[in-house]
């Protein structure tokens, strides 16, 4: 346990793997092995987030490899940048209406994960969903390209398609195991659609 912003503490429950952050205003921003969790980062497998926090730090949560889950207090407005870089098991999260700003890289290497961004958010940095399935977003957010497989594609089970007709596949979350089965009707798919 310890400190993470002026005003923010953080302590990690190794018996259910949480890492659990309160108090209010900004976290601190770290490089890629500086949080003050980076030594349990294989450990941490949920993440809980205070509703009077107003920002993730850049790096905060680089390589979290084990966390499959993120729960966001209802304050944060910007996510910093790589702050949930290669955490490549995460699964569960939604970006609070609160959020404005997502930085470079935010979600880089998170290949089991189909984001939804609202339309509150207004700036993206460069590549802040590099290998990320599919991402969905009717916003008019500055910054591209953002580097998800495919934007606003049809979801089923773990794939993504380009539209409903289900003839482009465009990508395959890294969450599925063992053989998969393609539909007869895809006649094209995209690169990279299995890379993870």
């Amino acid at each position: 346990s310890g400190t993470c912003g002026d005003n923010l503490t953080w302590s990690l429950n190794l018996h259910d793997s949480t890492l659990t952050i309160i108090g209010t205003g900004r976290m601190n921003d770290y490089t890629d092995n500086t949080s003050p969790w980076y030594t349990y980062k294989s450990f941490i497998k949920m993440i809980v987030l205070p509703d009077s926090m107003t920002s993730v730090g850049s790096y905060a949560f680089w390589s979290c490899s084990s966390l499959t889950t993120v729960i966001f207090g209802s304050q944060v407005n910007s996510i910093g940048n790589y702050s949930f870089g290669w955490c490549s098991s995460l699964s569960s999260l939604t970006i609070p209406t609160s959020v404005k700003s997502i930085g470079t890289n935010s979600f880089l290497g998170c290949s089991s994960l189909f984001l939804n961004i609202p339309n509150s958010v207004i700036s993206i940095g460069e590549n802040a969903f590099d290998l990320l399935p599919n991402v969905a977003y009717s916003g008019t957010a500055t910054g591209s390209p953002w580097g998800a497989r495919c934007i606003n594609g049809y979801v089923e089970g773990y794939f993504v398609y380009s539209n409903e007709t289900r003839d482009s596949l465009f990508a395959c979350s890294s969450a599925v195991e063992g053989n998969v089965s393609i539909s007869e009707g895809v006649n094209y798919i995209g690169n990279y659609a299995f890379r993870d």
